[in-house]
C-alpha cells in the first residue's frame, strides 16, 4: 500500500482541483444567467395567482426555476427540505404548511384531496399486495378536517365486491350536502373490464350510502380496447358541479407497409351531476376529441384546445344547453412548442413549453379578450441550444 501512496495522493489533488475549478466556474457564471420576461400586451398584474414550474437548458446551462405572479426565481436551495419542497406541487406544499399535522401520512397525489372554506377532505384506497398478481383487502381511508372547529372526522371502510378488483385508485373527490363522493378506477380481475365508479359517504354517520358504475372499459379484444381518462378541472382540489369522464376506443391496423400503427376511432364522454347525482351520456361531436390535444372543464362547460398555426383554437361544449362556441388565440411566438393550458373562473392559462422561448397567453374565455401576452427570453442569448421545459401551471 506504501509504494501506491503517492500515486494516491496525486490523484486526490488532482480530483479536487478540477472539481473545485468547475464549482468556482459555476459560481461565477451563477449571475450571468438572465431570463427576462418582454410584455407584448396587456398588464403583468394579470399573471397573479399564476405560479409556472419548469427548467432552463441551454449549452452551459440546467437550471430549474418557478415563475410566481411574474416573478422568476431559480431553485438554488440545495437542502434536503428544499429538493422535497421542488418534487411537491405547488398545492400540497401549501396544505402541507396550513395543515401540516392533517397532512401527516397523506399521500402527495391531489387527485385524492378536496377543499372549500369549510372543510379539507382526503380519501385513499389502500390495497394490500398478495405477492402473486394483483392486490386485495381495498379499503377506503377518508379523513375530513372542519377548519372552523379543528376537528376531524376519520374512518374506513372495506370496498364492497372488492374480491372483482384486482387494482383501485382514487381519481377524484367532492363534497356536497355533507356526503363526500369518491371517483374511481376499478381494473378488474382477469378479464373483466375496466371501469369507473363513484362511491357517496355521508359524513354524519360515516357510513357508505350508495355506489354506482360510470363508464366501463374494455380491454383487448381482437385488436381493440378503450382507454379512459377524467376530463380535468382547473384545479383538483376544488368543488364543482359535474365531473366528466372519457373513454376512446383504440384499434392496431395495419399499414400499406405492412406496419402496425395504433387509431383512435371515437371517444364517448359521461358526466356525472353531484347534486342530482345523475349521469349523462354527452352527444359531443367526434371532431372535437380528436383534433383536440387538450381538455378541461370549468364550471358547466368543457374546452376543447386545438392547435392552429397562429397559435390555439378554443371550443366550449356546455353541458347545460349543448351549445358549441370558437374562439380563437393567437400566440405571441412562432416557436409554439408543447402548449400546457389550465384554467380557473372565466380564463384560460397558456404557457408554450419545449421551445427557445417562454411565451404565456391569459385569455378571458367569456369575451374572448387576451388580458395578457409575453415572452420568457434569455438575455444575450448566443447559445446554439436552449430550451424551456415547463412541469406545471398552478392557477391560485
Amino acid at each position: 500500500m506504501k509504494k501506491y501512496w503517492k500515486l494516491l495522493s496525486i490523484t486526490t489533488i488532482a480530483v479536487l482541483a478540477i472539481g473545485t475549478f468547475y464549482i468556482q466556474k459555476a459560481i461565477a457564471n451563477e449571475n450571468s444567467l438572465e431570463l427576462a420576461l418582454d410584455t407584448v400586451s396587456g398588464e403583468v398584474a394579470e399573471l397573479k395567482g399564476m405560479e409556472i414550474s419548469g427548467g432552463y437548458f441551454d449549452n452551459y446551462w440546467n437550471k430549474r426555476f418557478t415563475i410566481t405572479a411574474g416573478e422568476l426565481e431559480f431553485d438554488n436551495n440545495d437542502s434536503f427540505i428544499g429538493s422535497l419542497e421542488r418534487f411537491y406541487q405547488p398545492k400540497i406544499n401549501q396544505l402541507i404548511n396550513d395543515h401540516r399535522s392533517f397532512m401527516r401520512g397523506k399521500n402527495s397525489d391531489l387527485a385524492g384531496f378536496y377543499e372549500d372554506e369549510q372543510l379539507l377532505a382526503y380519501a385513499n384506497v389502500d390495497s394490500k399486495w398478495d405477492g402473486q398478481s394483483r392486490y386485495k383487502d381495498h379499503n377506503f381511508e377518508i379523513d375530513v378536517l372542519q377548519k372552523g372547529e379543528n376537528e376531524r372526522i376519520t374512518f374506513e371502510q372495506k370496498v364492497p365486491n372488492q374480491q372483482d378488483y384486482r387494482y383501485m385508485y382514487v381519481m377524484d373527490v367532492q363534497v356536497q350536502d355533507g356526503q363526500l363522493s369518491i371517483f374511481t378506477r376499478n381494473e378488474g380481475n382477469t378479464d373483466a373490464p375496466t371501469e369507473f365508479r363513484v362511491y357517496r359517504f355521508d359524513l354524519a354517520s360515516e357510513k357508505l350510502i350508495s355506489e354506482d358504475s360510470l363508464m366501463i372499459l374494455d380491454g383487448m379484444n381482437s385488436k381493440k380496447w378503450h382507454e379512459g381518462n377524467l376530463v380535468t378541472t382547473s384545479t383538483e382540489t376544488e368543488p364543482t358541479e359535474n365531473v366528466v369522464f372519457a373513454k376512446t376506443e383504440m384499434e392496431e391496423v395495419e399499414t400499406e407497409y405492412e406496419e402496425y400503427m395504433v387509431e383512435e376511432k371515437g371517444t364517448e364522454y359521461v358526466a356525472y351531476n353531484l347534486s342530482t347525482m345523475e349521469k349523462t351520456e354527452l352527444d359531443i361531436p367526434a371532431d372535437l376529441s380528436t383534433d383536440s390535444f387538450n381538455e378541461l372543464i370549468l364550471g358547466s362547460t368543457i374546452y376543447f384546445i386545438q392547435r392552429t398555426e397562429q397559435g390555439l383554437t378554443v371550443i366550449s361544449y356546455n353541458l347545460e344547453n349543448e351549445q358549441e362556441n370558437e374562439l380563437n388565440v393567437d400566440f405571441p411566438s412562432t416557436d409554439q412548442g408543447n402548449m400546457i393550458v389550465n384554467g380557473k373562473g372565466d380564463r384560460l392559462y397558456i404557457v408554450g413549453g419545449d421551445s427557445k422561448e417562454l411565451p404565456i397567453t391569459i385569455v378571458d374565455v367569456n369575451t374572448g379578450e387576451t388580458l395578457y401576452q409575453g415572452i420568457y427570453k434569455k438575455k444575450g442569448a448566443n447559445g446554439v441550444y436552449q430550451l424551456f421545459s415547463i412541469d406545471n401551471i398552478y392557477i391560485k
